[in-house]
């Protein structure tokens, strides 16, 4: 569940932060008080769930032009039961081909993980790593289609 501060739901609404911790205080609005991440110092915090909907979309829209994914607004309903939900299984009954696969992303995880941790910028290097990615994963299925032919 994403978090936004008093700030930047006073940015988003238009209004004074004053005004947003009053609605805060007063209860007309969802919030916790946690400590602030920088200052430790205890600040309303406001889950977009809680936001009016026009406020949502506003702050995806924000959210998808600064970072430019692409997010869904969904709604908190309760999960309906899955019938043909799958079992979870452990690790020793995988097959070789699932054990290949599993292994595959997470060492591609790992990799992801070890190369971000040296970039400022984390948003322009998973773009990167993502066009890198795609374009590694075309040419492999290319060269496996080409094994498959010639054999």
């Amino acid at each position: 569940m994403d978090y936004l501060t008093v700030k930047q739901v006073a940015e988003l609404k238009g209004c004074s932060e004053r005004y947003i911790k009053q609605i805060c205080k007063d209860g007309k609005i969802q919030a916790e008080l946690q400590p602030h991440p920088q200052n430790k110092q205890p600040c309303y915090m406001i889950p977009v769930s809680a936001l009016p909907e026009d406020l949502q979309v506003k702050y995806y829209d924000r959210l998808k032009k600064d970072t430019g994914i692409e997010l869904e607004l969904t709604e908190d309903k309760p999960e309906k039961p899955v019938k043909n939900k799958k079992s979870s299984r452990c690790f020793e009954e995988l097959s070789i081909e699932e054990c290949t696969k599993l292994n595959f992303w997470c060492e591609l995880l790992k990799e992801w993980q070890s190369r971000r941790s040296q970039y400022k910028s984390k948003t322009e290097f998973d773009k990167n790593f993502i066009r890198t990615f795609h374009a590694f994963y075309r040419l492999l299925s290319f060269l496996t289609f080409c094994l498959l032919i010639h054999k």
